[in-house]
C-alpha cells in the first residue's frame, strides 16, 4: 500500500494519486527504493485475439459533400434571405410603415416633386428599431417613385403611452423636405 504524504491515507500500490486528496503519490511514498522504481512497470499482455480489419472509407466522401453543400446553402442563401427580410421587408408590416405611407399618399410636397400614383420600394431599409410592452422607436427609410421623379423617404417614430410622434422628410435630388412632424397622426 503507497501512503500519501499529504492527507496519511492509504492507497493502492498501482495509483499515482491519492484517491483521498489528490495529490501525486512519489515513488518514496510506495515504499519502493529506486532500483526498483527504475525497473519497467508491469504491464498487460497484448491481446492475443485478432482485431477487425479497419475498414477504408469506401464511396467519394458522400457525407462530408453533403455537409459541405448545406453549409453553402446556408451561408449564400438562407442567412442572406433572413437578413434581408429582417433589415428590408419586415418594416412593411408595421404601423409605423402604413402611417408613414398613408400620409405620404395625401402629401402636397410628394405630389409636386413625385406626383401621383407613388410607388414606395421594394425594400424599406431599416436603421434601428427598438420596443418593449408598451414603448416602440423606429427609424427607417424607402425609395418613392413616381411620375415626376423619384426620392427617398426617411421615417422615425417613437410611441409610448405618455406621448407619440412621427416625423417624415423627403429627400429629393440635393434638397429635403419635411413632410409631416408632430403627433402621432394615426390610430
Amino acid at each position: 500500500m503507497a501512503l500519501c504524504t499529504q492527507c496519511k491515507s492509504r492507497n493502492p500500490d498501482q495509483s499515482l494519486f491519492c484517491n483521498k486528496c489528490g495529490a501525486s503519490l512519489t515513488v518514496a511514498s510506495r515504499g519502493v527504493d529506486y532500483a526498483d522504481a527504475r525497473a519497467p512497470m508491469p504491464h498487460s499482455p497484448p491481446s492475443l485475439e485478432p482485431r477487425p480489419p479497419r475498414v477504408a472509407a469506401t464511396g467519394s466522401g458522400c457525407g462530408r459533400k453533403l455537409f459541405g453543400l448545406g453549409m453553402f446553402a446556408f451561408w449564400f442563401f438562407v442567412f442572406p434571405a433572413f437578413f434581408l427580410y429582417i433589415f428590408g421587408f419586415s418594416m412593411k408590416t408595421s404601423d409605423e410603415y402604413e402611417c408613414a405611407m398613408e400620409k405620404v399618399s395625401k402629401s402636397k410636397t410628394v405630389k409636386k416633386h413625385i406626383g401621383r400614383p407613388v410607388e414606395p420600394g421594394l425594400f424599406v431599409w431599416l436603421s434601428s428599431s427598438e420596443s418593449s410592452s408598451n414603448r416602440s422607436e423606429s427609424y427607417f427609410g424607402t425609395s418613392l417613385k413616381g411620375p415626376k421623379g423619384e426620392g427617398y423617404l426617411n421615417v422615425a417614430s417613437f410611441r409610448s403611452p405618455i406621448g407619440s410622434r412621427l416625423s417624415l422628410r423627403l429627400e429629393v435630388g440635393d434638397e429635403e423636405y419635411t413632410l409631416y412632424d408632430g403627433d402621432w397622426p394615426c390610430d
